[in-house]
Order: C-alpha cells, then sequence, then structure tokens
C-alpha cells in the first residue's frame, strides 16, 4: 500500500500539480478568477456569469456563441500549457528524451483545466435547469 501510494505521488501529472501549488501562485489566480466569475462570485451586477453560462452572439443564444466560448476557453488552455512549460521545463530533463515533448507535457499538465471544466459544466448544467427553465 505503501508503495502506490509513494508511485501516485511521484506521478508526473500529481507532480506538475503540486508544482504548480508552490511555484506559480499567480498563473493559479488566473484559474480562481475564472473560476469565480463562473460561479457569480464577482461582477455579478455586471453580469458575467452569464457571459460564460449563456453566451449570446447577435442577440440570441446559439451555437455559434457556445462555439465562441469554447474557442476563447481554448485558447486559455493552451497559454495555460505554453505558459506553465516555458516555466517549468527545465525541471524535468526526460522530457528532452521524448519524441514530442511539448505533447508529452500538455497531457500531463490537463489535471487543473480538466477540474475547471468539470467545475465550469457542474455550473452550466445548474444555470440551465434553474434560470433558463423559468
Amino acid at each position: 500500500m505503501k508503495g502506490l501510494i509513494k508511485s501516485v505521488y511521484y506521478a508526473f501529472p500529481i507532480q506538475l500539480i503540486l508544482l504548480h501549488l508552490r511555484k506559480q501562485q499567480l498563473l493559479l489566480g488566473f484559474w480562481v478568477l475564472l473560476a469565480a466569475v463562473v460561479n457569480g462570485s464577482i461582477m455579478k451586477s455586471f453580469g458575467a456569469e452569464s457571459i460564460f453560462l449563456a453566451p449570446e452572439y447577435l442577440g440570441e443564444v446559439s451555437f455559434v456563441s457556445g462555439l465562441f466560448t469554447g474557442l476563447a476557453f481554448g485558447v486559455f488552455f493552451m497559454s495555460w500549457n505554453i505558459s506553465s512549460f516555458l516555466f517549468f521545463s527545465r525541471n524535468f530533463k526526460f522530457l528532452a528524451a521524448t519524441s514530442k515533448p511539448f505533447r508529452n507535457y500538455t497531457i500531463n499538465n490537463l489535471g487543473i483545466p480538466i477540474i475547471f471544466l468539470i467545475y465550469y459544466f457542474i455550473h452550466l448544467v445548474r444555470f440551465e435547469l434553474k434560470s433558463e427553465l423559468m
């Protein structure tokens, strides 16, 4: 059992999350800010929550408005991966031995973006059930 806990602790994705928590709190602050906007904790009086949960384009909520929101999230996720790769790639020398180091790093660095996506979809479903079906 102790060996299993040790192997999970030293897994590359877990080590990346711990490294973010130790070294780059400013980058994590952007995730917290985005989660607070989606939650409605900040900027609620401006309607920032509904910008993410019911985006409008040309006066209507449609597939295109959701597409633009998804593209914006994709750009945010890739900027997260690029900036953290630039900060932390020197700490993981074994990445240089792989054939595609950025791809491998990005796959292993998906912990925080996936946690945010789950959080976002939970709030999206709650918003749709509560606000949109009134």
